[in-house]
C-alpha cells in the first residue's frame, strides 16, 4: 500500500466530497510507501523537529483543515530546512521533496475550496 494526499471539501449544501481532480505533473497524490509512516514520517529524527502532524502518521491518518492546515504547511516547511541533514541521500531528499510539494498542492487546493487535507 502507499500513502495518498487527497482534497476535501464540503459541497453547497455541506454534504462532504473527494476532490476528483489530480494534481497537474509533476505532481502526484503520492506521499510515499506505507513503510515510511514509521520510517520516515514518524521518525525519531522527524519527531525531534517537533513536527507533530506529520510524526503522527506513524500510527494514524492526518485530516487537517482550517487552521490545521496552517500547522501542516509550518511542518513542512521546517522538514524542507532540515532535509538536508536528516536525508543526505539526494535521491531520498528529492523523493521528500517531492511527496512534501504534492501536500503543498493539496493545502493551496483545499483552501480555494474552503477544505481541508487528508493524508493516509
Amino acid at each position: 500500500m502507499t500513502l495518498s494526499v487527497d482534497v476535501f471539501y464540503h459541497d453547497a449544501h455541506g454534504a462532504f466530497r473527494w476532490l476528483d481532480e489530480y494534481p497537474p505533473a509533476p505532481r502526484s497524490n503520492s506521499f510515499g510507501a506505507e513503510v515510511w509512516r514509521k520510517a520516515v514520517w514518524g521518525s525519531a529524527e522527524v519527531k525531534a523537529l517537533g513536527l507533530r502532524m506529520l510524526s503522527s502518521l506513524d500510527g494514524d491518518d492526518i485530516s487537517a483543515e482550517g487552521p490545521d492546515l496552517d500547522i501542516l504547511e509550518q511542518e513542512l516547511a521546517v522538514l524542507r530546512a532540515a532535509a538536508h541533514s536528516l536525508f543526505p541521500d539526494p535521491d531520498t531528499r528529492e523523493s521528500i521533496f517531492y511527496r512534501l510539494d504534492n501536500v503543498a498542492w493539496a493545502i493551496s487546493v483545499a483552501r480555494a475550496r474552503g477544505g481541508g487535507v487528508y493524508i493516509g
